[in-house]
């Protein structure tokens, strides 16, 4: 394990994260963006776990999760396309696991924290996203950006999907 298990911002390798998770993220240039997070409330509380959603300080939206999984999309306000936006989740209790002398203070599990463009070309149905690599196995990663081509890039010949491909 690394990093201070008292004040970690990140996502630990096993998907946890604590109080405060902190990601960066890009905007791409779109006006259809909308954030998308999903994970499991695995915590051993009988009352159900706030997790607030800060988007640039301000607070968009607090959701109440009971045990179990759970999914959002919520619309991003407009940013400046290239801009970096710092979205803070902050739950309203954490817990320390008993067994095996992990440190860690845990709040729920994130699997996916992404921002999601559905003005664009998807694969497979899907539409394409810019999201953080919300770590590495050991809990520190830089963020990554995951472009996929949109229309209006492909229309004005920015792009090909040979080039996409290589």
């Amino acid at each position: 394990m690394s990093g201070d298990p008292f004040t970690f911002e990140g996502r630990w390798g096993d998907h946890w994260i604590s109080r405060r998770y902190r990601g960066l993220f890009v905007v791409p240039p779109s006006d259809g963006l909308e954030w998308q997070l999903s994970g499991r409330n695995q915590a051993p509380f009988s009352a159900p776990l706030q997790l607030t959603f800060r988007l640039n300080g301000i607070v968009l939206a607090t959701y109440e999760l009971a045990p179990g999984p759970f999914s959002f999309c919520l619309p991003c306000p407009p940013l400046p396309a290239y801009s970096t936006a710092e979205v803070l989740l902050e739950a309203d209790q954490s817990w320390q696991p008993l067994e095996g002398h992990d440190e860690r203070h845990l709040a729920c599990l994130l699997d996916v924290l992404r921002l999601a463009d559905k003005n664009a070309i998807g694969f497979f149905g899907d539409y394409p996203t810019w999201e953080s690599a919300l770590a590495d196995s050991d809990g520190y990663g830089a963020p990554v950006i995951l472009a996929r081509i949109s229309h209006e890039e492909v229309a004005k010949g920015l792009v090909s999907w040979h080039n996409w491909f290589i």
